[in-house]
């Protein structure tokens, strides 16, 4: 193909164009396919013999080879670059000889059967009975037909190109093929285990900041919800009130202010702990050399697009849970301290708990499906924002874009790495039966220096990928190759070893 490498298999159609499959991507005539942007592979009708794919953004193309066999030397090349379009029950091709068994007439070298013996009536079967006929059919003569159904053997360029790939695949790096779920993992953990040392640097310079503010929003929580002395720690027949209780007095304001600054302050930090994490990130998915001064460059470029995408995703996954918090806040609150035991309590606050715990688990399951499906489909904007050079609005769009039809494929990822990340912030906080304070400001820290950067490459890597889907392999590596021009600086320091993909086309 233009600019790229051999084709691995070309075919004549029969409207005269020619069909070429190779590690770049597909040429039909003057049409360009990208291998990224094909869905399905097969074939679709046996005489005549057509094949199809089916293109994301071009729907179903159809192609007729001219000569019989031709579709299935297209689609096994095709199947050696993409396997997981190979159908099930796929292996070796049907038309490994494509041509029909050659004893039928007219085909060279058939000489035709002997004419049948005459009828004897003492020997029904008619075969001695003729002499000289022989017992079957001489075998025709004829030259033994290529096979035509195999792909080529691939030439030493072509099979560079795709060890190319396989190991950049392997490294978890872009490549012009979207991932399975399962390869999706792998290819976070590779990114994630294969950089460790600088993802620690990264941390101590952002992580370890939000974890301490976190830590300290959690601390002062636990001082303002506060266990009651006077309970034993769960409810009882004995005892109807609540283990925990608001603190009281100017205690409760002071503390609630100085937590709702440091809730402020962290949400600052944490913005600016995304647009770091994730330009790092998005060097290790791009195969760039990771700089802690670039990250830092482009993180605080990207600073106010990021925070004003975390806001409105925040925003709208927490608005989500709000009415039900709030009912529950009040049931709370107006039950701290009170023993429902006592009937003169019970009979002034039983019946408005229940409304109100009743209309909080409703509003609750609610609030949690919708919150479920804000943080999937609006839960890349952030990470949009701080990759590309793009307004807030269009983070947005772009993340609610790319996750339509991928739904469960970004739930499952962002579940599996969540829960991964989950199990060392709740190690990290069994140390809070020691001490809150070494939970909180020592152990916490300790866990964020480790669990942000996986989280930044979970998102990062499920952005491009995810994007590949959309826009092609094409369209981000021009946008790459822009940027780089505009910043050759970054360019010239992200140079690897390793062999570049070529662009399609």
């Amino acid at each position: 193909m233009d600019g790229g490498v051999a084709p691995l298999a070309s075919i004549l159609l029969r409207d005269g164009t020619t069909l070429q499959i190779a590690p770049d991507g597909v040429r039909a005539g003057d049409k360009v396919i990208e291998l990224a942007k094909i869905q399905d592979a097969r074939r679709v009708s046996p005489n005549p013999e057509t094949i199809a794919f089916r293109v994301a953004g071009m729907g179903l193309l159809e192609y007729q080879p001219e000569r019989e066999g031709d579709g299935a030397t297209a689609l096994e090349a095709l199947y050696r670059l993409r396997p997981e379009l190979r159908p099930a029950g796929f292996g070796v091709p049907a038309g490994a000889y494509p041509y029909p068994y050659p004893t039928y007439p007219g085909y060279p070298g058939y000489a035709g059967l002997p004419p049948a013996p005459p009828y004897d009536p003492n020997n029904p079967t008619g075969i001695v009975s003729a002499p000289g006929y022989p017992s079957y059919p001489p075998y025709p003569t004829y030259p033994y037909p290529p096979a035509t159904g195999y792909a080529p053997v691939p030439t030493p360029e072509q099979r560079a190109a795709m060890q190319s790939l396989a190991e950049r695949r392997f490294r978890g790096v872009l490549t012009p093929f979207p991932r399975r779920f399962g390869e999706l993992l792998a290819a976070i953990y590779q990114l994630y285990a294969s950089r460790l040392r600088i993802w620690l640097l990264l941390g101590l310079c952002v992580a370890l900041l939000t974890g301490l503010l976190d830590g300290g929003a959690s601390y002062l929580l636990s001082i303002i919800i506060q266990p009651n002395p006077s309970v034993s720690g769960q409810l009882s027949t004995t005892s109807c009130t609540f283990p925990y209780q608001f603190e009281a007095g100017n205690a409760l304001i002071r503390d609630a202010l100085i937590w709702g600054a440091l809730l402020i302050v962290s949400v600052f930090a944490t913005a600016l702990q995304t647009a770091v994490m994730s330009n790092g990130a998005r060097d290790a998915v791009l195969d760039r050399k990771i700089s802690v001064k670039r990250s830092f460059g482009s993180g605080l470029r990207r600073f106010a697009p990021t925070l004003g995408a975390s806001l409105l995703a925040g925003g709208a996954y927490y608005l989500a849970l709000a009415p039900a918090a709030i009912c529950f806040t009040i049931v709370f609150a107006s039950t701290s301290g009170m023993n429902l035991c006592d009937t003169s309590n019970a009979a002034t606050a039983s019946g408005f708990v229940q409304l109100l715990t009743c209309l909080g688990s409703i509003l609750g399951i609610i609030g949690i499906t919708l919150a479920i499906l804000f943080a999937v489909r609006l839960g890349l904007a952030p990470y949009a924002a701080a990759t590309d050079r793009i307004s807030v609005r269009q983070a947005m769009v772009r993340s609610w874009r790319i996750t339509r039809g991928n739904f469960w494929r970004t739930f499952g990822v962002i579940l599996l790495t969540g829960i991964m990340a989950w199990m060392v912030l709740f190690i990290a906080s069994l140390f809070g039966a020691a001490s809150p304070i070494l939970s909180d400001f020592i152990a916490t820290p300790i866990a964020y220096l480790f669990t942000v950067p996986f989280i930044a490459i979970t998102y990062v890597t499920l952005l491009y990928d995810l994007r590949l889907r959309a826009e092609g392999y094409a369209a981000l590596t021009q946008q790459e190759q822009r940027e780089q021009q505009e910043t050759p600086s970054d360019s010239q320091q992200s140079s690897t070893t390793s062999t570049p993909v070529p662009p399609l086309g």
